[in-house]
């Protein structure tokens, strides 16, 4: 369930089973009083769609009954600068929110979920943060049309029992550890509690990970991934290279400028850096030859 693709397709797909699980999820998240009835997928799964293609943002977004916006993600690790990068989101989502032309008081709220496989603040305990606009010091809300969330799952104790959990710690142990196994007893344990978004999550997660032809999308993706790992690796070591040679031959040009302005000859000049530098004859001429002159 901490692959983007997997978490898109269980809450993201449109269908009543996929809209039940999101609905159970954002309930759980929000702890409204008020808890959502009703949750349209605006980015559904349609024909020459698929998930995981270059450029394709695996982001699940919806709209409540209320109008109100939800973008929420699954991140696998802690991206740099995530925390702009989901203002950007937010600020994003506000601006569509309300048409041109309409009052101010018809902007319906945003919302931002994250769950990240990882963890981001590491100076709170809590795996459960919210965001919104306040005053730092009397915490006076300026609004509430905007809301961020961010839920840590690299903070989950999986040693606690989940009888013991509140209905969001349940969720995100599922998230974290569904379809690992080696903790298939402990996800047991989870939906033994009866907890309803852990068990509308688990019913599509499980239907979808039937299928063959997602299946095969994921090892595909798992291979471009480890084509790029590699591509960036031997990047990275031609970098080192260019670079170790670039410094070894300004080593050489200051070595020679020395040596010719302590009026050294040519040919010894040649013979030293031979020496000094492991270089052929002709290696070491066309060094001289480039930079005595300098």
């Amino acid at each position: 369930m901490t692959n983007d693709i997997i978490f898109f397709l269980v809450y993201g797909a449109g269908t009543k089973e996929s809209n039940k699980a999101l609905l159970s999820l954002l309930n759980v998240v929000l702890e409204r009083k008020d808890p959502i009835t009703e949750v349209k997928i605006v980015n559904t799964v349609h024909k020459g769609f698929h998930p995981g293609d270059k450029e394709t943002v695996m982001d699940v977004k919806a709209r409540s009954e209320k109008g109100e916006q939800f973008n929420i993600e699954m991140q696998a690790s802690v991206q740099l600068f995530f925390g702009e990068r989901t203002l950007v989101y937010g600020a994003r989502m506000v601006n569509s929110s309300l048409a041109k032309g309409e009052d101010y008081d018809t902007m319906k709220k945003s919302i931002v979920i994250s769950f990240i496989d990882g963890v981001m603040f590491k100076d709170t305990p809590s795996f459960h943060t919210k965001f919104e606009l306040r005053e730092n010091r009397e915490g006076l809300l300026l609004t509430d049309r905007l809301e961020i969330y961010f839920l840590e799952l690299g903070k989950i104790d999986d040693s606690k029992d989940p009888e013991e959990m509140e209905p969001l710690e349940r969720l995100c142990a599922y998230l974290k550890f569904a379809g690992d196994y080696r903790r298939a007893d402990y996800v047991e344990k989870l939906l033994d509690t009866g907890e309803e978004a852990v068990l509308m999550s688990d019913q599509v997660f499980r239907e979808i990970t039937e299928d063959e032809s997602l299946q095969d999308l994921l090892w595909r993706r798992e291979i471009a991934e480890h084509d790029l790992a590699t591509k960036v690796m031997l990047a990275e070591k031609d970098g080192e290279r260019i670079g170790i040679e670039k410094g070894i031959e300004k080593g050489i040009a200051a070595f020679i400028q020395d040596y010719v302005e302590d009026g050294r000859e040519a040919e010894a000049i040649i013979e030293k850096l031979v020496l000094r530098f492991d270089l052929q004859e002709d290696e070491a001429r066309q060094y001289y030859e480039k930079y005595s002159d300098c």
